[in-house]
Formats: C-alpha cells, sequence, structure tokens
C-alpha cells in the first residue's frame, strides 16, 4: 500500500539537540520549532513568519526538479536510480510529509499548517489548511477507500477527503498519534502513546474508532519506549512493529521488528483480548534506527534510518542485509518513505525500471526537504554506428553494468526483435530478463566491465549480409544474481 506518514518524533527527536534529551514524543517528525523549544540561533516569531511566507508562495518554492541542487544525499547502492520528484528549499523545517498521489507523478504533501497536491505537470493547488499555529502530522492515502487522510498536532481529529467527490469527513483520532495505517478490512490502526508523559505511559496500537468517534481500543500493548512505525506485509496479511528506545540517539542495533500474525490481528480486533510483545514473533534482525518502514514487492521490509540516511533492508526470513539500499551520509535524515507496484519487474539491483517504485523523504536540516523515486537501474546498450552498420562499424557499447565485471554479448538473427520474457534461473527470487528468442542459434561474445560498469564489445562484421540482429549483454551482479542490458536491434548492411 502507498503511504507516508510524518508525526511524532521529529528533527528534535531525529537528530536530539541536548535540550529535548528524554522527550521523545509529541514533538513533530520534521520540525524543530514545536511551541516552547527552538534551535540556538533561530527566533520563533520569525520562524513562523517564514513559516507563512512559505505557504503562501508554495508554488514556488516547491516543484519539479530537473536534477538542480547541492543536497548531500545518502550514496546509493548499485544498481538503483535516483530521480527527485519535489523539493521544498524555502523551509525545509516546515516539510511534513508526503503520500504518492493517484496518479503516476503526482503526489500530496504538507508544509507547516497546509496540505497541497502536485499534478505530474507541476501544477500545485492547496488541498487544505489547518488553523497557522498547528502542524499537519499524518498524511496517508488510501488506495482501497480513494481517501486521503491527513491530521493536525493538536486537535485528535482525523479528516477523511474522498478524492473522487471532495467530500470531506472527520473522524476521531488517538492523541500522540506517531504512525497511521489502513488495513484492507477498512479499519484503521494507529502507533500512539496518549498518556505521554506520564510515567506510567506505555506505547501502544490502537485500533481508530470505526464509527468516527473517540473510543479507541488498544489491541497491542507493547513494553516501555517510544512509539514505532507500523506496515503490513501485503503477501501474508501480518503486521510488523519497529520498537523505538525511549531516550536517542538510539543504541546501535538495540530496534527489533515484531511480526503479529495476521489471524492473531483479526481477532483482537473483533474484540478478542490485547496482544502483547509476547505474542509476536521477533525477527533475528537488529536494526540501527527506523523512523518508518515498508515492504517492497519481493517481501523485504525496508527501514529509515533518520541519523545516517540509511535504508536497511530485512530479508524475507527476517535477516538483516549487509548492504543498504542507501549508504551513511551523516547531516542527511531518510525519513518517510511509500512504496508502489508499477510493474511486472521488482525492486532489485540492475533490473528494468519498469516495477517497483520507493519514495524517500530526505531532509538535510538546513536548505532541503525532497522526495525521491528510487527504482532499480539495468544496464542500457547502444550501437556506435546507429541503428545500422556496415563492415567495420559493429560495435556495442554498454553503460551501467556491474563494475568490473564479465559477461556474454549474445546475438542471433531475426526479423524484428521480440519481447522480453522472465527467465526464472536458479533459487533466486530474481528473474533474468529476456529478449533473444531461445529457439534460435544464439551466438555470444564475452567481454569485460570497467570500474565504472563501462564497456565497448566490436563484432567483426565483414559486410555482405542484409540481416537484423537482436543483441543483449547478460552479467552476473554481486548479489548472485543475473541481470541482462536494454534489448537492442541493429540491421546490418552490405
Amino acid at each position: 500500500m502507498a503511504r507516508s506518514r510524518y508525526a511524532g518524533r521529529a528533527y528534535d527527536d531525529a537528530l536530539r539537540l541536548p535540550a529535548c534529551a528524554g522527550t521523545p514524543e509529541g514533538v513533530p517528525r520534521l520540525g524543530s520549532h514545536r511551541a516552547g523549544q527552538k534551535r540556538p540561533g533561530q527566533d520563533r516569531h520569525r520562524l513562523r513568519a517564514r513559516i507563512g511566507l512559505a505557504l503562501r508562495t508554495a508554488g514556488l518554492a516547491l516543484g519539479l526538479l530537473a536534477g538542480l541542487g547541492a543536497q548531500s544525499l545518502p550514496p546509493l547502492a548499485e544498481g538503483f536510480s535516483r530521480a527527485e520528484l519535489l523539493r521544498e528549499t524555502g523551509y525545509a523545517f516546515g516539510f511534513a510529509g508526503f503520500t504518492p498521489g493517484v496518479a503516476e507523478g503526482t503526489v500530496y504533501y504538507a508544509v507547516g499548517h497546509a496540505v497541497f497536491h502536485r499534478d505530474a505537470q507541476g501544477l500545485v493547488t492547496l488541498v487544505h489548511a489547518f488553523p497557522v499555529q498547528d502542524r499537519c502530522e499524518i498524511l496517508l492515502r488510501d488506495a482501497a477507500s480513494g481517501s486521503l487522510l491527513f491530521a493536525d498536532n493538536r486537535s485528535g481529529t482525523l479528516r477523511v477527503l474522498e478524492i473522487a467527490t471532495g467530500i470531506q469527513t472527520v473522524r476521531g483520532l488517538p492523541q500522540r498519534t506517531f504512525d497511521l495505517i489502513a488495513l484492507s478490512s477498512g479499519d484503521l490502526l494507529a502507533s500512539a502513546n496518549p498518556l505521554w508523559p506520564a510515567p506510567n505511559a506505555i506505547p501502544g496500537i490502537w485500533l481508530v474508532d470505526p464509527n468516527g468517534g473517540q473510543n479507541h481500543r488498544e489491541i497491542v500493548r507493547l513494553g516501555p519506549g517510544a512509539s514505532g512505525p507500523l506496515a503490513v506485509d501485503p503477501s501474508t496479511g501480518d503486521l510488523h512493529y519497529a520498537t523505538a528506545s525511549a531516550s536517542y540517539p538510539t543504541p546501535p542495533g538495540s530496534v527489533r521488528v515484531l511480526r503479529f500474525g495476521a489471524a492473531q490481528v483479526a481477532a483482537a480486533i473483533t474484540g478478542g483480548p490485547a496482544l502483547t510483545a509476547a505474542d509476536a514473533t521477533l525477527l533475528p534482525a537488529r536494526l540501527d534506527g527506523a523512523f518508518d518502514i515498508v515492504f517492497d514487492d519481493r517481501g523485504r521490509l525496508l527501514a529509515s534510518n533518520p541519523r545516517d540516511g540509511r535504508i536497511e533492508v530485512v530479508r524475507p526470513d527476517g535477516t538483516l542485509d549487509p548492504v543498504p539500499l542507501f549508504g551513511a551520509q551523516p547531516g542527511t535524515s531518510t525519513l518517510g518513505m511509500a512504496f508502489e507496484d508499477r510493474g511486472p519487474a521488482t525492486l532489485a539491483a540492475y533490473q528494468p525500471s519498469e516495477g517497483g517504485v520507493l519514495w524517500v523523504a530526505t531532509n538535510d536540516w538546513s536548505t532541503l526537504a525532497a522526495v525521491h523515486a528510487v527504482r532499480a537501474a539495468r544496464p542500457v546498450t547502444t550501437s556506435a554506428s546507429g541503428p545500422t552498420a556496415v563492415a567495420g562499424s559493429l560495435r556495442i557499447d554498454a553503460d551501467g553494468l556491474p563494475p568490473s565485471s564479465f559477461g556474454v554479448l549474445a546475438f542471433n538473427i531475426l526479423p524484428t526483435l521480440p519481447t522480453e520474457i522472465p527467465l526464472r534461473l536458479g533459487p533466486a527470487d530474481v528473474p533474468l530478463w529476456w529478449a533473444l528468442d531461445p529457439q534460435m542459434p544464439v551466438l555470444t561474445v564475452p567481454f569485460a566491465s570497467d570500474a565504472l560498469g563501462r564497456s565497448q564489445v566490436p563484432l567483426p562484421y565483414q559486410g555482405g549480409l542484409s540481416w537484423t540482429l537482436a543483441i543483449q549483454l547478460a552479467v552476473p551482479t554481486p548479489h548472485l544474481t543475473l541481470c541482462s542490458s536494454t534489448p537492442l536491434e541493429v540491421t546490418l548492411l552490405p
């Protein structure tokens, strides 16, 4: 399910300032301008004025990107690409969350107390404005109901906007809600700690009153600590919860993921006894931080670490992949995420980009908050002479290969380039996308890539033929899978 939210702990909690040590609940996830607390050297009233100015000029301050700016971003794992969808430069602290829109390339986002929508052409419209002293803390598009859900930080109410009709209703929401997810049943679950900061305040998972009132019911009572993020495995329906320590910084390896079975959760929702951490399966992975968690299309749980910009990967067996999707970048936080399945391929290194898209928000807490679209990036092949080749001119160039690798260039004679099909080779869950007809004779030429993932492969064509070649490269990846390049069609001229 596509979702993203920004409520609860914020910059003060993610990169904790000494003044707010020991106060993990009830502060905004993306902003240090809550009442009674400000960053050193900044005047709160001037910050509010800047927020108001940014909101009045949101169409200029936040827009479509073309690779501009100098935000220091966490390094991306090899075999993936990243593109920015939008950015906030006028007031980075005020950026308060996002969720992908209905159509590709559209997005809902919040800046301070206002919620906006930006279409694929970059047109920005105001969706809702809370009172200026408030801020948006929950922002979620529920694809099943066709609604946009959003809430402010004070009122304890959730606004539900029917996207198709524009009709807006209001319903109750637990106080101190940190995360909110929508189940396929239509129920809403909130990760919240309503009693914070009372000494006996314990985080829990609450069933939001289905009748719209304030009769919320705690279905999971958790142990001491701060509220953590929620995610549902779309393949099993199991509910996952990432723990959070009451103090910050989080001790390395202290974040654990609890998995509650779908049947357990359903029984608790329908009136059964509340669950506890003892009823959950504790996954083996130990994480350094988890601002948000989300499942991809390979059954992996992705966790964003706000302190160093990493996105850690938990395999389907519950173990931690030693290679993060994002690398470490102190000073830039990786925050909210959303995953959308947009095609037949999967979000895996060096795979076709026509597949899953991971939306990621980053913030350098100074000049730029941005939302990025992360996709797989496969090797690209081109012909040095264009779509045709004469004697002595046939050379295939490749870019985006696994660096310093060995593979084969394969080709056969075909009237036209066939449609690619996924070939399952061995136990790997990532297929080899292949366009060459396996029923036709295939010739191969070995090649090697350089340290930058590039290669030039000459083919000894002597002329005298009028054939059309289908050409594709295949190469092993560091992840023990095979990847292929974009297929290429070249016509040989006599």
